[in-house]
């Protein structure tokens, strides 16, 4: 290989290294409302990582439904608080991350997208299970008095069977 088209292939790399760290920095450049709707998606996994059904619950409205790939229909804010009641006793989460991918908001609605990994540790007497989780939300939220309120979401959780 020539010194002239090795030359233009290091330039070609060089550019393509600066365009998309400047796509990726300008892509993360949040509004004050993006940053408004990160907040509550943190603080809702902070609580529910610390068992506090309160936390976990405070910014999901009333109305809300939730859909994910193993359940058959959407469910209902109390169907999610007796579910997360029966185990909270149970589990520790030992883990989580989540990953923004894109946060759009408009007036008083907003869409988040991201990723989303967890482990938990379930012990009930003598028996321990060890369990992780990775995989994608969609969660829709909409501005309550004020606050920005889970409303609806679709979650995908990966099929890897740790």
């Amino acid at each position: 290989m020539n010194m002239k088209k090795l030359m233009n292939i290091f330039t070609t790399a060089l550019m393509l290294v600066a365009f998309l760290s400047t796509s990726t920095l300008m892509g993360q450049e949040w509004s004050k409302e993006q940053k408004e709707v990160w907040k509550e998606v943190k603080s809702g996994w902070e609580a529910w990582s610390k068992g506090d059904t309160d936390g976990a619950f405070n910014s999901i409205h009333d109305k809300y439904l939730g859909w994910n790939n193993d359940d058959p229909l959407p469910m209902s804010k109390q169907k999610w608080m007796d579910t997360y009641n029966k185990y909270k006793d149970y589990m520790t989460v030992d883990h989580y991350d989540l990953s923004p991918a894109r946060i759009l908001v408009e007036g008083d609605n907003a869409v988040v997208y991201y990723y989303f990994e967890f482990h938990t540790t379930y012990k009930k007497g003598d028996k321990e299970k060890s369990s992780g989780m990775e995989g994608r939300n969609v969660e829709f939220y909409v501005k309550d008095n004020g606050k920005w309120m889970l409303f609806g979401d679709m979650t995908y959780i990966d099929d890897d069977d740790d």
